[in-house]
């Protein structure tokens, strides 16, 4: 009798033991439970802040871009008679260049900014180097951090970015640069675009020319594609002058061009809606100076498109 006491004693240590432990068990799940569901918040709560805080950075730089909006600013002012330089007798056409073409070119990129060096609002950046070697050094930092092509809708993050790109990767000091040479200098925004345009065609035939700055197909492509085909490229030119969105445009469908020549279009981008759209633009442009010579060479682009793809008129 007293070994079944003893036994059944044992047994009910046993059960209470077993209660205790699944007791602290539940307790420890629950515990657990809260940690990690605490945890989580925290965690979400940290990642809101830093998505706000940086939705609030963009906010503000888009704030900075947006002075002056697409019906005017900087480069918009020229007139044919403003538009006498010294780079004006450089052809336009995007032709392949002749031999002796890359000595002329790289002079007059060291003319142009030479010219710049004497200015007195250029003056007063103090630039280190001086205007050659510091736009060529944000040419290659641009190069270097590119903007999103592919997969740029898939989030809201990567299109406000994209809108701000210049802005983020020069900072505002450059754009402030940018922007007020654009202002000072709009009567050679044409004749200076084609010039590095036509720099750009040379690519290593021009390497023993004393100009650093490079100017890659496959670069340049990227932000064509960025340009013609993204939604922040697009919300960028928006925000320039008349001009300046048509003549970006104008040479972002050369370099697109270009890439169709030497099959090097990865993102697939058709020419042929961005030649029609900016041929419409141009049609009602009063401001380029050189406008018939674009038309001719979008209409040009324009057949030639149009035969490959077996196209009536």
């Amino acid at each position: 009798m007293a070994k079944k006491g003893i036994h059944r004693k044992k047994q009910s240590n046993i059960k209470v033991l077993l209660a205790v432990f699944i007791l602290i068990a539940v307790a420890l799940i629950l515990s657990w439970n809260k940690l990690v569901e605490m945890s989580t918040k925290k965690a979400m709560e940290k990642e809101r802040q830093e998505w706000e805080q940086e939705v609030a950075t963009l906010e503000q730089e888009l704030a900075d871009l947006t002075k002056g909006n697409g019906t005017g600013g900087p480069g918009d002012d020229a007139s044919p008679e403003e538009a006498v330089s010294p780079l004006a007798d450089l052809q336009i056409e995007g032709q392949v260049p002749k031999a002796e073409s890359c000595e002329k070119v790289a002079v007059k990129i060291d003319q142009f900014f030479n010219y710049l060096d004497e200015q007195e609002y250029i003056k007063a950046y103090e630039l280190k180097d001086g205007s050659n070697k510091h736009f060529t050094g944000m040419v290659n930092k641009v190069f270097k951090n590119q903007p999103v092509v592919v997969g740029e809708t898939e989030n809201l993050m990567t299109i406000l970015k994209n809108t701000a790109h210049f802005y983020r990767t020069l900072g505002k000091y450059n754009v402030a640069l940018i922007k007020e040479m654009l202002l000072k200098e709009g009567h050679l925004l044409e004749v200076t675009m084609a010039l590095f345009y036509e720099w750009s065609l040379m690519g290593k035939e021009c390497e023993g020319q004393p100009i650093e700055m490079q100017l890659p197909l496959e670069n340049l492509y990227e932000y064509s594609s960025y340009f013609l085909n993204t939604m922040g490229g697009q919300a960028y030119l928006f925000r320039r002058g008349s001009r300046v969105r048509k003549l970006v445009k104008y040479y972002s469908i050369l370099v697109l061009d270009r890439a169709n020549t030497g099959v090097l279009n990865k993102y697939g981008i058709d020419i042929r809606p961005h030649i029609k759209t900016l041929l419409e633009e141009m049609e009602a442009s009063e401001t380029l100076v050189y406008r018939e010579e674009y038309m001719r060479t979008l209409l040009n682009l324009q057949e030639i498109y149009r035969q490959q793809m077996g196209e009536k008129e």
